[in-house]
């Protein structure tokens, strides 16, 4: 039996993007099919920025009997026009959805996807491989675990499949994008080393902030030793940078500070990046993060206003996302930070706030957006429920659903408040000069051109 599995394009896929990354997801579950005999392919169309047709010759010449494919929610419209054009042209294919989407709302999909046959809700390793096993050998497929289904017209589901042990799995099939690794297609926008590879060292978060989509909060994480191997493996392949892609590497201080001990002791010349709460920074931490080859530590600083980030229900306090910042920056490290703009309670009086405090921190970069309800998160229920949700996550729709405040007028009125947010931020001297210097002294022309863009579509907000 032959498995080809399909990362689509990005949302915006037609611009210059400040990151491409290796769909980690997608390696994890060709690694468990190939242990298990299968013949496995991965098509990575975002990092090859292949068309529809592209997409369906390549299955067509490879001929295979399962097509999965990661069904994400900003990207909907262009998923469902795939799977379709797929299913016509090759309608032996029995096609399995999975990904977020998914796992939010996998019966709205199979009512949506007609031409898709099967889901995979959860962490799939082994369910993809009992699902094939069963096609195979024409099993009973109410034994598959984290299937959902059609038959005699009703939608079937199995119940969620029992987390894998992570320390147990393979390591990723990254070899199978060898042509990807080659042509250095997966980077990060603020470094000019390329490829950037991507690892994932832990699963869940236990957090409930209100607008997060990780469906599954159980936390597990694999051990020091078991990170340090695949780091070794791809570092003996060449590369040399690494965004570690955890909700929150930080949360076992321990642990983490065991990771960068064994990179350090190894003499590993690699540099990465982390992403944590603030609530767990620490100088002691930052240092040794640093010392491994840390170079940028991303927070999710979300709001400058405390009453948005209580109404979020992220636990945090500004002083110590402060705090947190300042060690980061005092440790010589780079500093990314997101924020929300549009959060149930939210006013130009707390947009206000969040831009002081974006000017008073300077962060290296602040990821400034729009709150999007992703389906399955608090803000989407509460706001679905309280009429204040704009649109819905649809094919049908094809437009990304919004939270309506009560002094905005329309999506468009929000959109400019945001990018507001944005040009009071970047097109200050400091920035300017900072990323203008990045670009030249470090040849960083990805970025140069990235800027370009980006002002050119702050001009285009405002003309409309």
């Amino acid at each position: 039996m032959k498995i080809i599995l399909i990362n689509p394009r990005s949302k915006n896929s037609n611009e210059i993007l400040q990151k491409c990354f290796v769909p980690v997801n997608l390696t994890y579950l060709a690694s468990s099919l190939l242990t298990n005999g299968y013949q496995v392919e991965i098509i990575d169309a975002n990092a090859l920025c292949l068309s529809d047709r592209e997409i369906v010759k390549r299955v067509k010449v490879s001929e295979p009997d399962v097509v999965g494919i990661s069904l994400l929610s900003e990207i909907l419209p262009s998923i469902f026009r795939l799977v379709n054009s797929i299913k016509c042209s090759y309608p032996k294919a029995k096609i399995v959805g999975g990904g977020p989407h998914v796992n939010a709302l996998p019966e709205e999909v199979l009512r949506e996807f007609e031409e898709i046959d099967y889901l995979l809700v959860g962490e799939a390793e082994e369910s993809i491989v009992q699902l094939c096993k069963a096609l195979e050998n024409k099993i009973d497929l109410k034994r598959v675990k984290g299937l959902y289904y059609r038959e005699e017209g009703r939608i079937v589901n199995n119940g969620l499949a029992k987390f894998p042990d992570i320390d147990s799995l393979n390591q990723p099939a990254k070899d199978l994008l060898r042509d990807e690794y080659e042509r250095k297609r997966y980077y990060m926008i603020l470094t000019r080393y390329r490829p950037v590879d991507t690892l994932i060292t832990s699963r869940g978060c236990p957090f409930h902030c209100r607008f997060c989509c990780n469906a599954r909060k159980e936390y597990r994480a694999r051990s020091p030793e078991n990170v340090l191997e695949e780091i070794i493996t791809l570092y003996s392949r060449g590369i040399r940078s690494f965004d570690i892609a955890d909700a929150n590497f930080t949360l076992d201080r321990a642990r983490a500070i065991a990771i960068f001990d064994l990179i350090k002791k190894e003499k590993l010349n690699i540099s990465f990046r982390i992403k944590s709460r603030c609530d767990f920074i620490d100088e002691e931490l930052v240092r040794k993060a640093k010392e491994a080859g840390a170079y940028l530590i991303s927070l999710g600083m979300e709001s400058g206003s405390q009453e948005i980030l209580d109404r979020m229900n992220k636990g945090t306090k500004i002083e110590d996302n402060v705090r947190a910042c300042k060690i980061v920056m005092d440790e010589g490290l780079k500093l990314n930070t997101g924020w929300i703009i549009g959060f149930p309670g939210e006013t130009m009086e707390t947009i206000e706030e969040t831009l002081k405090l974006i000017v008073k921190i300077k962060p290296t970069t602040a990821n400034i957006n729009l709150l999007v309800p992703y389906p399955g998160t608090e803000v989407y229920e509460e706001a679905k429920i309280e009429r204040r949700l704009v649109g819905d996550w649809s094919v049908k729709n094809g437009l990304v659903p919004w939270v309506k405040l009560p002094w905005v007028s329309s999506y468009s009125e929000l959109l400019k408040i945001v990018q507001w947010v944005r040009n009071k931020v970047y097109y200050r001297p400091y920035y300017i000069f900072s990323f203008v210097k990045e670009s030249l002294v470090n040849a960083n022309f990805h970025l140069a051109r990235y800027m370009v863009q980006e002002v050119c579509k702050s001009l285009r907000v405002f003309s409309k």
